[in-house]
């Protein structure tokens, strides 16, 4: 039995997955025996198996024919996985050093902490984003740069350089390390959320129940930062209707009112402000029509049924 599977999701990015296999395989010092990689293709328009089970018996690959989103492809990715660890990987990472290693030992050193992630950095080696805070009404929206600078800590979040393992309100999805014990007892990730926030909702039940996140700095890897997303418009719809799902789960319905009037009030601003940058430098009109569809949207009442969750290119039936 392993005591970590690496669950890497898929879509239409085969180059970078191979990439981020390499870098496992070159990096980790385990025997290959004592980890395994899930290769998990979220309704690729094409996906060569062959080019991931030619690394060995530890790396595997499943084909999903419809996009189950983040959460839902890695819930399959893992479901008959027996092992101590789970580490959820983006494909458009690689990793620096024997990540594995380091949250390993750091978990069975620490009992509190029920998810661990690595230090994140872009192509150019300087530090990025590796954890967050959970959401706050104004900032979550408009991320005011006020607060940024009373809370320096809390809010220049990839420009504090910790040189030792520290506790964080919420890790990046780029990367958790997770205590599968903890995992199944949450029943996975809430597939309620499709392509974000599910790192916050995780590490609102891990608040729940008085346990820790950490990001450990000596673990290291690069984020090439979004290269299986979707078009904007769409980013911009999960992004919102997950937030929203978010507020529902954990908010009264009071602040559940004011989220969507900010961001109703965030996507009229942006459609006015690209619109009038588009009389003078014409690649602000696609902005300026992308905030206008939104802003109608937000009006219909923020409906999932135009989200990617509905989308396929087999079938418009709800995945």
């Amino acid at each position: 039995m392993p005591l970590i599977t690496i669950a890497i999701l898929n879509y239409n990015s085969d180059e970078y997955t191979v990439k981020c296999v390499e870098s496992i395989i070159e990096h980790t010092k385990f025997p290959a025996s004592d980890y395994d990689i899930i290769v998990l293709d979220n309704g690729s328009r094409e996906f060569n198996r062959g080019r991931f089970e030619a690394y060995g018996k530890n790396v595997k690959t499943i084909r999903l024919e419809q996009n189950r989103g983040f959460g839902g492809g890695n819930n399959y990715a893992v479901k008959n996985a027996e092992s101590k660890y789970l580490f959820f990987l983006n494909n458009d990472t690689v990793l620096v050093n024997d990540v594995l290693t380091e949250l390993y030992n750091f978990m069975e050193g620490h009992p509190e902490c029920v998810i661990c992630g690595a230090q994140q950095y872009n192509e150019n080696l300087r530090k990025v984003r590796s954890y967050t805070f959970f959401p706050h009404l104004f900032h979550r929206v408009y991320r005011i740069g006020m607060l940024k600078i009373f809370y320096e800590w809390r809010y220049k979040t990839g420009k504090v350089d910790f040189a030792s393992p520290f506790a964080a309100d919420v890790l990046s999805g780029t990367d958790l390390f997770i205590r599968r014990d903890f995992f199944r007892s949450l029943g996975g990730f809430d597939e309620g959320y499709f392509l974000y926030h599910e790192e916050e909702d995780l590490a609102m039940q891990a608040k729940k129940q008085g346990k820790k996140l950490f990001i450990v700095p000596d673990a290291k890897l690069i984020h090439f930062l979004s290269k299986s997303s979707p078009d904007k418009l769409y980013v911009y719809k999960e992004d919102a209707i997950s937030l929203i799902h978010y507020y529902q789960k954990y908010r009264n319905g009071f602040y559940q009112i004011i989220l969507k009037s900010l961001l109703m009030t965030k996507f009229l601003q942006r459609f006015i402000k690209n619109r009038i940058k588009s009389w003078f430098y014409s690649k602000y009109k696609v902005k300026a029509d992308i905030y206008f569809h939104l802003w109608k949207w937000g009006l219909n009442g923020f409906s999932a049924e135009e989200s990617l969750r509905y989308l396929n290119k087999n079938s418009k039936e709800q995945i």
